[in-house]
């Protein structure tokens, strides 16, 4: 994972150690929403199907938009990944 390089549309590994006992240790970006799966429950509420926005935080409202953004952000991650041969499609 660390000759993948950094991506800002992916979770980033840090560091990684193994210590006494074999144990592999990583140190990952730190994600302040959790994961995405997480951050889309929680806002389940808020959905609103519109596609257009009074709001631009997504912690007060979610909407079509929102959520192509979001789409937006994993292909890109997604195609990062798949450049470096991590994944094939």
């Amino acid at each position: 994972m660390i000759h993948v390089g950094e991506n800002k549309h992916i979770v980033n590994l840090l560091g990684a150690c193994t210590i006494n006992d074999g144990d592999l240790n990583v140190i990952l970006e730190f994600c302040p929403n959790g994961s995405l799966l997480n951050f889309l429950r929680n806002r389940r509420e808020l959905f609103q199907p519109v596609w257009y926005k009074n709001d631009t935080d997504m912690a007060k409202e979610l909407t079509y938009i929102d959520l192509m953004v979001i789409c937006h952000q994993v292909a890109k991650g997604m195609d990062f990944l798949q450049s470096r041969k991590v994944c094939e499609v």
